[in-house]
């Protein structure tokens, strides 16, 4: 309604998920934008590609805008062409997803058996998203258990890469998940020592937190 601008169905799909990407970029919110972007969006989704989706899908969950309709197709339309995504954008999904609230199990095993086998693509902080969306999520399914033994393998050696929110947020995900990870969980309190003056106190909170909930003992880490 209203004759303000031109009408959505005017903007190709790259720019409507670019224009709410720079939104949520900005932390600007514009309620009549994201309500039409939503609604064609999850009638056309077939017409956005792999890194539009996701631009879309992490501009909402940035911004918590809730939108369970487009959230449902996104699901619906990633989850069949989920082979065309490339690891950050699995990885973003994934993170997309978890900040939504939204649990999509199909998704997320879809996700966790199409990023397997490539985690030597991505990056750490990819690594370190997909965990903790995994956790928030679907942290107790069977299929999140494989994955994590796969990022734990991946993981240990490119420890040293990791940034101190991506070693906090990777404990967090390991403790949350229940997964018995012994040599990631070592590997990371000696890397967390390195760089403890780096570390923020809430990313402090929740590596401690971590090693208390999964029992792992790290005493160089609390004595540091």
């Amino acid at each position: 309604g209203g004759g303000r601008g031109p009408p959505l169905a005017e903007f190709k799909p790259q720019e409507i998920a670019n224009t709410a990407w720079a939104f949520a970029r900005a932390g600007a919110m514009d309620a009549r934008f994201f309500a039409s972007a939503a609604k064609y969006a999850t009638t056309q989704l077939h017409l956005f590609k792999s890194q539009e989706i996701v631009n879309l899908a992490w501009a909402f969950a940035t911004l918590r805008i809730r939108a369970p309709d487009l959230f449902e197709q996104i699901e619906v339309e990633a989850t069949a062409r989920l082979a065309e995504f490339n690891p950050q954008e699995l990885g973003n999904l994934a993170w997309a997803f978890a900040k939504a609230e939204q649990k999509a199990p199909r998704l997320f095993e879809a996700i966790a058996f199409e990023a397997a086998p490539r985690l030597h693509e991505f990056k750490t902080q990819e690594l370190s998203n997909t965990a903790w969306a995994f956790a928030t999520v679907n942290a107790k399914e069977g299929f999140c258990t494989a994955l994590f033994e796969a990022i734990a393998a991946e993981a240990v050696p490119r420890m040293s890469h990791f940034k101190t929110q991506e070693l906090a947020n990777t404990a967090w995900a390991f403790a949350t998940a229940g997964v018995e990870a012994p040599a990631l969980f070592d590997a990371l309190a000696a890397e967390a020592v390195q760089q403890l003056d780096l570390f923020r106190e809430q990313e402090v909170a929740n590596t401690v937190w971590a090693y208390a909930t999964a029992c792992v003992a790290a005493p160089d880490l609390f004595s540091a």
